[in-house]
């Protein structure tokens, strides 16, 4: 037997699983591999920042992992062993997308899709900050959508590629607009052309 060989193809082999570990360590989302006997294989370093304060460990059953979770309130209020029982009928044969917001106020996006072997992959994605400015973007435009209707002067707002970003009820009424005309995204110039067919210039 040639011992070199055996020996070079386990160097081979340490080499390309510390790559793997290297590279999986370096992608920022968490991620956590289940075997097909839905107990934990692996996960990176992301996926415990991310769900600190309910760690997993290697070996630990997918069962121990969501009772542990529920007990520590992970979905929410209510009774854990119900709480886990819901989480557990989740079918992990095909994809799935699901938000939740932990105890601790981070808002986690949880992507499972199914591996050759028949276990599963979970992705978890923090997106507290993208959530979070979402909403304050909302937030903005509501508050610009009840100032737009509570000024007495027509408005209309374009944007640098002159369209509309906004306007209100009353430039709608004063230029004896069509309703629809001043929407965002439309084009002055489709407006100028609305006005010329009439006659207005």
């Amino acid at each position: 037997m040639d011992r070199s060989g055996v020996a070079c193809g386990a160097e081979e082999a340490r080499l390309r699983a510390a790559m793997l570990d290297g590279i999986v360590n370096a992608i920022p989302h968490g991620i956590c591999v289940y075997g097909p006997d839905r107990r934990v294989l692996m996960f990176n370093r992301a996926y415990q920042e991310i769900m600190r304060g309910v760690p997993v460990t290697i070996g630990d059953s997918l069962e121990e992992v969501i009772r542990r979770r529920a007990a520590a309130g992970e979905y929410g209020p209510g009774d854990p062993d119900a709480l886990a029982g819901e989480q557990l009928s989740f079918n992990t044969s095909g994809p799935q997308i699901r938000r939740r917001r932990r105890p601790n106020g981070t808002i986690i996006d949880i992507r499972t899709a199914p591996l050759p072997d028949g276990g599963h992959i979970s992705v978890v994605t923090d997106t507290t900050h993208l959530i979070e400015a979402e909403d304050e973007l909302s937030r903005r435009a509501y508050k610009m959508d009840l100032m737009l209707a509570n000024i007495r002067h027509g408005i209309i707002l374009f944007g640098p590629d002159h369209r509309v970003i906004a306007s209100n009820r009353i430039a709608t009424e004063l230029l004896d607009h069509p309703p629809g005309l001043l929407v965002p995204g439309r084009s002055q110039a489709e407006i100028l052309e609305h006005m010329r067919a009439r006659g207005e210039f």
